[in-house]
């Protein structure tokens, strides 16, 4: 009798253990299902809602942009660069070796009216998924000198790229941050030798550099890049199918008011899924970014990098109905605009 007892709680104990990892599996299941759907909806509501903040292109007009440095002063042939100057080195996780650190500095032969302050600079990034590229691609060097051309001083930077799959490892995408924070700190640190006002730095990145640029202020720490003791802190983020990348956030969120930023995304981009931009948007929106501050351009159609394509029915790329709503918001932003008012 006590055995068939036995038996009986033995059999009863493993239905309920049976039924508790079939629960489990269907939690996991529901939880998976939504972690798909979810973005989705959100995107498809918010792409297609108009949601407070977010322009849509061609529709959107670029306000005015009156200061120095919304017109272009120097021609290409006039740009100075002196390259592959080392602000940094860090440790290569994959190598396991120290990695030089470089940048390319591209500027005019002359300042605008800085009033002896320095002009503004950009910190440029290129992208590559967190696995190849380099300060030399074509999309990075085209915009640094339009930049240089309007009269900002551009440090267009290498950074380390370590990762391995398509959804790059956390480690990969702190690193590069580090390596944009110490970038900007060389900037700060040697502001005076390049004529920069260090109170007036923005950073402009694509892809995995937009990923980074926008994330530095959002991820723990300065990491061991180079230039400590000299702050890294951006006054804009110009962002081409970029976004706060999630898994990175410090646990409590940054202090104080967002960094402005402008990011510029393609309704079909699957490498940045549209979801993700959306969701910084209003992740920076519930911390306190203005509208102003918060901006979120789409490119019907676009996909990844929509910068050259999809050409409109007139021929022309998008970049060339963006670059004014870049300039305009880095004149605002930096302080040009409100110096020509109170004038």
């Amino acid at each position: 009798l006590m055995l068939v007892e036995s038996v009986g709680c033995g059999k009863r104990a493993s239905a309920s253990t049976g039924r508790l990892k079939s629960a489990l599996l269907a939690l996991l299941l529901t939880c998976y299902v939504v972690a798909l759907v979810a973005p989705a909806i959100i995107s498809w509501r918010y792409t297609f809602g108009d949601p407070p903040g977010i322009g849509m292109l061609p529709d959107a007009e670029a306000p005015p942009c009156r200061s120095w440095y919304c017109r272009p002063h120097f021609a290409a042939h006039e740009l100075r660069t002196t390259p592959g100057v080392m602000y940094g080195k860090a440790e290569h996780r994959v190598t396991g070796k120290r990695q030089a650190l470089r940048l390319d500095v591209i500027r005019g032969p002359s300042h605008g009216p800085t009033d002896g302050v320095g002009a503004p600079a950009i910190v440029m990034m290129h992208g590559g998924g967190f696995k190849f590229g380099s300060r030399h691609d074509l999309l990075v060097r085209d915009e640094a000198e339009f930049f240089a051309r309007h009269g900002y001083v551009v440090f267009s930077i290498d950074y380390r790229v370590e990762a391995s799959r398509q959804l790059p490892e956390l480690f990969a995408v702190r690193d590069a941050t580090y390596d944009v924070k110490a970038a900007v700190r060389f900037v700060v640190r040697h502001a005076a030798t390049y004529g920069v006002d260090a109170a007036r730095i923005a950073t402009w990145g694509t892809s995995a550099g937009a990923i980074a640029t926008a994330s530095m202020d959002y991820i723990a720490g300065e990491g061991e890049s180079g230039n400590p003791g000299y702050p890294s802190n951006a006054s804009a983020h110009v962002l081409l199918s970029g976004c706060v990348w999630p898994f990175a956030l410090k646990p409590a969120g940054a202090g104080g008011s967002p960094v402005p930023w402008l990011d510029v995304h393609g309704t079909e981009d699957v490498t940045v899924p549209p979801f993700l931009p959306i969701a910084t948007s209003l992740y920076l929106g519930a911390h306190g970014a203005p509208q102003s501050g918060n901006r979120l351009f789409w490119v019907p159609g676009g996909g990844h990098e929509p910068w050259l394509l999809p050409l409109d029915a007139e021929g022309n790329a998008p970049r060339d109905a963006l670059r004014p709503h870049v300039l305009s918001f880095l004149s605002r932003i930096l302080g040009y605009e409100d110096a020509l008012a109170s004038e």
